[in-house]
């Protein structure tokens, strides 16, 4: 068990862009447990992070804006998930952060957000400078794309629907 931060001086910011983070995962349990963070301490004071709750739902934060996905995730160290999360500043659509949940649009920020001007670590399953909320399962993959993705371009690139991954569970 453990994290992996990436140094921020290692052109892995979120910061000052539009982004667009993709993780696969296998949860072994759900106690609110960090699956991504960029910043110290919680998205409130100008970073993001992804976590999976008590509840076995899926929550991000981006800069004190909180959205929580709908699905109860499975926690057997067997069933895999996605979540992508996208923000585009002052989007088109008018949904400036959106969470999606193994390809479904779960909840979304209807409204302006700023990009983050924060600069800090990238962690992975965990949270940079804490040992506490570590992810318990195994981290599949994780995408961070300094630009906000459109789901339909998305299709070629990403796997959205984890039911179309390989999955082989020991």
């Amino acid at each position: 068990d453990g994290y992996s931060v990436i140094h921020h001086s290692n052109n892995t910011s979120l910061s000052g862009t539009d982004y667009t983070v993709v993780l696969h995962a296998i949860p072994g349990n759900a106690d609110n447990e960090f699956l991504f963070s960029y910043g110290s301490g919680s998205a409130v004071g100008g970073g993001m992070d992804i976590a999976l709750l008590d509840t076995g739902k899926i929550r991000t934060r981006h800069s004190g804006t909180t959205l929580t996905g709908t699905s109860v995730l499975t926690t057997d160290n067997e069933t895999p998930f996605s979540v992508t999360v996208i923000h585009r500043a002052s989007s088109s659509d008018g949904k400036d952060l959106k969470l999606y949940v193994n390809g479904a649009l779960e909840d979304y920020y209807a409204g302006t957000l700023p990009n983050i001007i924060a600069s800090a670590n990238t962690a992975i399953a965990g949270q940079d400078g804490l040992a506490t909320y570590m992810f318990q399962g195994k981290m599949e993959e994780v995408v961070v794309y300094n630009q906000a993705l459109w789901v339909p371009e998305s299709e070629d690139e990403l796997i959205l629907n984890t039911a179309d991954l390989p999955y082989t569970v020991d």
